[in-house]
């Protein structure tokens, strides 16, 4: 519509806007680039697919917090900051981020991204958004569970097997939501992002 082209980053406010995806003859499609210069970037405890704690260091980056007022040196005496989100670098280091550290679902021992799972069921043709979150079970520790706002917010008459087996189709078994709810909208802040803890 207005002839821009969209390009994919990663910013934080206490660091500024270290990666950005911007050129054609290089992008990575669902990365969000390389790690501009005067930055650093590493991957902290990474799983064996290679995803960890994103830390960031490098010029630009925040002072304090003012309120309760903490120092940046005292916060993070080695500079690195850590991001709170999980991601990997790839062998060209583009930087892939899986989501947010405190969302993630232990499904008996095993990682769920909750992005993961949202890009899949948001890609049915039937469902215009998705919230994927763990609940706490006696013996699995956290069942992957999703809320689903509809397409026009039809519910009557449909077939709930069918999105089960779409994500059968499209996840790993273990990934595939326990519960389906359907919601006829979801929380979401005032930056437009989806209330995962309330």
């Amino acid at each position: 519509k207005f002839g821009l082209e969209l390009v994919e980053a990663y910013g934080i406010i206490e660091v500024g806007l270290p990666f950005i995806n911007s050129s054609r003859n290089t992008e990575k499609r669902g990365s969000v680039g390389k790690i501009l210069p005067d930055y650093e970037v590493k991957i902290a405890n990474p799983d064996k697919n290679g995803i960890g704690e994103v830390y960031i260091k490098g010029k630009g980056m925040f002072d304090a917090y003012f309120s309760p007022w903490l120092r940046r040196c005292d916060l993070m005496s080695d500079g690195w900051f850590k991001t709170g989100d999980l991601g990997r670098l790839d062998s060209e280091r583009f930087l892939y981020i899986a989501g947010r550290e405190k969302s993630v679902i232990n499904f008996t021992g095993m990682k769920i991204f909750p992005y993961e799972v949202e890009s899949v069921l948001n890609q049915h043709p039937d469902i215009r958004e998705s919230l994927v979150y763990g609940t706490l079970h006696p013996h699995y520790g956290e069942l992957p569970c999703a809320k689903i706002v509809l397409k026009n917010n039809i519910k009557t008459d449909f077939d709930i097997d069918e999105i089960r087996k779409y994500c059968y189709k499209n996840l790993a078994p273990y990934k595939v939501p326990k519960e389906f709810h359907f919601v006829s909208r979801l929380d979401k802040t005032a930056s437009g992002k989806l209330k995962r803890w309330q």
